[in-house]
């Protein structure tokens, strides 16, 4: 132990440290240019470990064990992680503000000109061809998430029956829960063990700056209930919908359309399918979207509550998680239950895939530009030059 607390100390030492305008301001830049999701990561290491070595090597890969592990946008999270390894609690909320801050600012301000314009004829034609390509991104993530997260049988079966679920109207929240209870009690075989021995050790101080902030968030959602309901039932929802986003982005759509399209109504399925395609034009994670539901129902504010109550959850857990990241990484029953939520989820997006598709009007330039974009995503091209290609080309073909 004496050896590992040496290793740790030499290894803490070598490293920078940061002010906290400096690390807003670094990941703020990365923010600028984050598009692609999970495909960030390389560039948020080489920042952390090769550029500023505010991080060693094993210390980031823990880290993206962690955000694995845990709901939320995977990259957002990430750079939380970086944050809080570097100053704590507040060098935690420096990186993550500025690291989404690019995406909020640009999504409100489409959502903006959306909810103002959208009946013009050439957004009219933009978004018609949005939507395939959303679409296609949707079916292309599908497939991965499946690849990356269906192995046996008993995934198969989890994430068929969540689709079917998902299909026949059930919440997702349900099918979710239902399938980790069946993962932690009938499931042998867990996910791969996590090396854990980067965990940071028990800080008082951050574990005191931690229920502090912790504390904020009943009483911002209080003042909501009091003042401005249909804030509040915003803020509600996206947070429920975060809490049971495992596996990043993406799986937070299902639970984002039942809520927002089929429990509450407050978007049709074509202007929620527009709102995504906003949030792949700009950089960041996929459930910025909740930006644009919020400027749909209150127009600025309801665009920064939406955004604030997505990801708070996933960062309020991010930061509860890393000091006791030992106790539930090496947990077999907390694997378990992770890998049946994530087969679960790979059958809720699949099943969202397909209605997606059953509301889009399909023409030969639509089933054309989709599967040029679906062909350019196996391809591995860079969603954002799919997403910009397939505008220019909706101007023409729509």
């Amino acid at each position: 132990m004496d050896k590992q607390n040496k290793s740790r100390r030499a290894r803490l030492e070598s490293q920078a440290v940061a002010t906290l305008p400096s690390l807003f301001f670094h990941f703020l830049r990365l923010g600028l240019t984050a598009f692609g999701g999970p495909a960030m990561i390389p560039s948020l290491r080489k920042l952390s470990v090769d550029y500023q070595k505010w991080l060693v090597e094993d210390d980031f890969r823990v880290g993206v064990a962690i955000c694995q592990a845990i709901p939320g946008a995977t990259v957002m999270q990430l750079a939380g992680y970086v944050g809080f390894r570097v100053r704590g609690v507040a060098g935690a909320v420096s990186s993550f503000c500025g690291f989404g801050l690019p995406a909020f600012a640009l999504i409100t301000v489409l959502s903006a000109v959306y909810f103002r314009f959208h009946n013009l004829p050439v957004l009219l034609a933009i978004f018609s061809g949005l939507k395939v390509i959303v679409l296609a991104i949707l079916f292309s993530a599908s497939i991965d998430f499946v690849g990356k997260y269906i192995h046996g049988l008993p995934d198969k079966f989890l994430s068929l029956g969540a689709a079917m679920a998902f299909l026949g109207k059930a919440h997702p929240a349900v099918v979710i829960l239902v399938a980790a209870t069946i993962g932690v009690v009938s499931f042998r075989k867990d996910a791969a063990r996590i090396t854990v021995k980067s965990c940071l050790p028990r800080d008082e101080h951050q574990l005191a700056a931690t229920v502090g902030l912790t504390f904020l968030f009943p009483l911002a959602i209080l003042g909501l209930w009091l003042f401005h309901r249909e804030l509040y039932r915003l803020a509600v929802l996206m947070m429920g919908v975060d809490i049971l986003a495992f596996g990043g982005g993406f799986a937070a759509l299902p639970i984002m359309l039942h809520e927002v399209v089929i429990r509450m109504g407050w978007l049709s399925e074509q202007v929620f399918l527009d709102g995504i395609a906003l949030g792949q034009v700009t950089p960041g994670p996929i459930v910025i979207t909740a930006a644009f539901v919020g400027y749909g129902l209150s127009g600025l504010l309801g665009a920064f509550v939406g955004t604030v109550a997505i990801f708070s959850p996933s960062f309020l857990l991010l930061i509860w998680s890393i000091p006791f990241c030992d106790l539930f990484l090496g947990n077999k029953y907390f694997r378990r239950g992770l890998r049946a939520s994530l087969a679960t989820l790979a059958g809720l997006m699949a099943a969202v895939t397909g209605t997606f598709s059953l509301a889009i009007p399909w023409t030969v330039p639509a089933v054309l530009l989709g599967l040029v974009a679906f062909i350019a995503l196996r391809c591995r091209l860079d969603v954002l030059w799919v997403v910009m290609i397939g505008t220019g080309l909706s101007l023409i073909l729509f």
